[in-house]
């Protein structure tokens, strides 16, 4: 979708590393002209990790606090 602006994902991992224990990740792909959400999904994690983000924080992003939010956590 060319006509909205992004973040590089240097500027969107300042905004991840702020605070990742109140923080989640998450996806409105899927429409017919974007890509799967689950590749998606794998490509935000990807270039995360290329810019130094923790495998911890990104599990704390995309694992433990979503399931904290939906109560399946425990």
């Amino acid at each position: 979708m060319p006509q909205y602006q992004r973040q590089t994902i240097k500027e969107f991992a300042s905004f991840v590393r702020i605070d990742p224990t109140r923080s989640f990740i998450s996806t409105d792909l899927g429409q017919a002209v974007m890509p799967h959400p689950i590749e998606g999904m794998r490509n935000c994690i990807i270039k995360l990790q290329s810019v130094g983000v923790s495998q911890s924080d990104i599990d704390l992003l995309v694992r433990s606090n979503p399931a904290w939010l939906l109560g399946l956590d425990k």
